[in-house]
């Protein structure tokens, strides 16, 4: 998954969360009908500014592609063939007993 992705997706499911908590009506009640909508724009903003002065988003690409060219060298171990210098005589092996 690229790192714009989960940025995304986290950003989406905290948009969510504030929904949920924005509408609540003892949160209205005890900061007023504006409050909220502040309360849920505040971060947002302030985590894209920071967010862009930090250059995160370039960053979890980086590490996007340090984990995919490390899962890319790794043997998969479901469904694999074992192939190679000595694996021979273990599969024969294995197939004897």
């Amino acid at each position: 998954m690229g790192g714009h992705r989960l940025l995304a997706l986290t950003t989406l499911l905290m948009t969510g969360l504030l929904a949920v908590t924005v509408t609540d009506l003892s949160l209205t009640s005890a900061v007023g009908t504006g409050g909220p909508v502040l309360i849920a724009l505040g971060p947002l903003l302030i985590g894209g500014i920071a967010g862009s002065m930090l250059w995160i988003a370039g960053r979890l690409q980086d590490v996007t592609r340090v984990v995919q060219a490390r899962a890319a060298h790794r043997p998969q171990l479901v469904g694999t063939v074992e192939a190679g210098p000595g694996h021979e005589a273990r599969s024969a092996s294995s197939r004897v007993g």
